[in-house]
């Protein structure tokens, strides 16, 4: 799955594997790299859930992940987290509790595996007011 999502965005497979992620049934960087494909990746002006993500049936059949009642709440806050963090770069912009406009989904030195530090939030933020 790796493989084909980045050659399809064009990226180098990344080189350290990273942590699985039982309520997804991948890793860390499986499940935002198949939510940045699917979800975010070319998909500027569409408005994305992170409620929604986390209970997406295609993404349920693709990853095989549980559909119980925790693991859903589980995943729902890992993506609501981590499009926080896309809002504080500049990706998303917040338009409810867990909904997010995608404003560029452009990888301009990023890859969606990349760790995002608190501390460049806030430089990124700074920047742009």
């Amino acid at each position: 799955r790796m493989q084909i999502m980045c050659k399809k965005l064009n990226l180098n497979y990344p080189n350290k594997p990273s942590k699985y992620v039982q309520c997804w049934n991948a890793s860390w960087n499986v499940w935002r790299t198949v939510v940045w494909v699917y979800k975010i990746h070319g998909n500027e002006g569409y408005t994305i859930d992170a409620s929604d993500i986390a209970d997406d049936p295609w993404l349920q059949s693709l990853l095989g992940f549980s559909t119980e009642f925790e693991a859903y709440e589980s995943r729902r806050k890992m993506v609501d987290f981590w499009l926080k963090k896309l809002f504080g770069l500049g990706f998303v912009r917040r338009v409810g509790w867990t909904k997010y406009e995608v404003i560029n989904s452009q990888l301009k030195n990023f890859v969606p595996w990349q760790f995002i530090r608190f501390k460049q939030i806030i430089l990124v933020t700074h920047r742009m007011s």
